[in-house]
């Protein structure tokens, strides 16, 4: 429906629409309306959008408002919604968006909702800015139940400079992303500055008694993951940690060319580079054996490993060994039952080597392997 009334050009209308479908997904209800003035002159007005029972693969909205009143310099809006996406979900915002000569600005006055069982809200107002220059954002600071986000940046005249810290961050709320339900809390930061063309960085990254929720994997120990990576003269430099799956941590180091550009962008391991790294410690097989997923099986014991990495990103060249002891291995489907294993395997380039492998029947029954 439309109506074009009075000497100011004004315009009403209202459109609507219901059983909307197609092989994507459906909207039950879907209605727009609004007021236009001055059209030929200086545009002017607000428009209403309303939808209802919008589902598109995992995303159900139940209800959607959004709302916009202003003129071709500047708009103001609020929106709110409410649905499910792995979990239960609202959200509502406010602020405006700047038409300037230099560019546009949006003005963010507020944020604020809640994912599962996280509350989110935006501390305080903030401003993103995008012109020709490039873009930025002011300081910002978003909770996250007790934890928070907070951080700046900006993209301008072919530099890059941004830093944001985050710590009790719930990995519930990983959700969102994609991942399975987790337990745990994560803390870090991530700095990157320098050229578009070849910027330098570092991650840092903390997760406290992480661990699966749900499924299969809900029997995985609570974990500790400590992670430090840098970027520096094209070469990545990472160390990792990782506690609670064996009476020692598994430890990694790397060492590796790593060529990161955002303009043209690049992500690449030049293949000629030389690399150096070491993953050395424990774990037991019973978690490890939780990630394969065989049906009627078990598989325990405990596994130690000190392996070095050097050559080329071409030509990786692997050495060290793996050795298992106390292990057990159980088929209930079949009845096999083997314990008592004991295997050193030896890793030189290319070749395993099993130096030494021995396990019993349980009786009176023994496997031994080489070769």
């Amino acid at each position: 429906q439309f109506q074009i009334t009075g000497t100011d050009q004004q315009v009403l209308f209202v459109m609507g629409a219901k059983g909307l479908a197609d092989k994507t997904g459906h909207v039950d209800n879907l209605k727009m309306s609004g007021r236009l003035t001055n059209l030929t002159q200086a545009p002017q007005g607000n428009v209403t959008l309303d939808i209802e029972g919008l589902s598109f693969s995992d995303l159900s909205v139940t209800s959607l408002t959004l709302v916009a009143e202003g003129n071709m310099q500047q708009v103001a809006f609020s929106g709110k919604a409410g649905g499910r996406y792995k979990s239960d979900f609202e959200i509502a915002a406010s602020g405006h968006v700047i038409s300037l000569q230099e560019g546009q600005r949006l003005n963010l006055d507020q944020l604020n909702g809640q994912f599962g069982g996280s509350i989110l809200a935006l501390n305080r107002a903030t401003q993103i800015k995008h012109s020709a220059n490039g873009w930025g954002f002011e300081p910002f600071v978003l909770n996250l139940d007790q934890g928070n986000i907070q951080g700046s940046g900006n993209c301008m005249d072919g530099m890059l400079d941004v830093s944001i810290k985050f710590e009790d961050i719930p990995l519930e709320a990983l959700q969102f992303a994609g991942l399975p339900r987790l337990d745990g809390k994560a803390a870090g930061s991530i700095d990157v500055s320098g050229p578009n063309s070849h910027p330098q960085g570092g991650i840092i990254l903390r997760l406290d008694r992480a661990g699966f929720r749900d499924g299969q994997y809900r029997e995985f120990p609570p974990s500790v993951l400590q992670a430090k990576a840098d970027l520096k003269n094209v070469t990545i430099h990472a160390d990792i940690t990782l506690e609670g799956l064996a009476d020692r941590p598994l430890e990694l180091m790397i060492k590796a060319p790593f060529k990161f550009s955002l303009s043209p962008f690049i992500w690449a391991v030049p293949p000629k580079g030389k690399l150096r790294g070491r993953l050395a410690g424990a774990l037991d097989l019973a978690h490890v054996f939780l990630f394969v997923g065989l049906p009627n099986q078990n598989l325990d014991g405990q596994m130690e490993i000190d392996l070095s990495l050097d050559g080329t990103a071409g030509d990786p060249r692997i050495r060290g060994y793996t050795r298992i002891q106390d292990g057990v291995y159980e088929n209930f489907r079949s009845g096999t039952f083997l314990k008592d294993a004991e295997l050193d395997i030896a890793a030189n380039n290319s070749r395993l080597v099993v130096e030494r492998g021995r396990m019993s029947d349980g009786e009176s029954g023994t496997i031994s392997l080489q070769g």
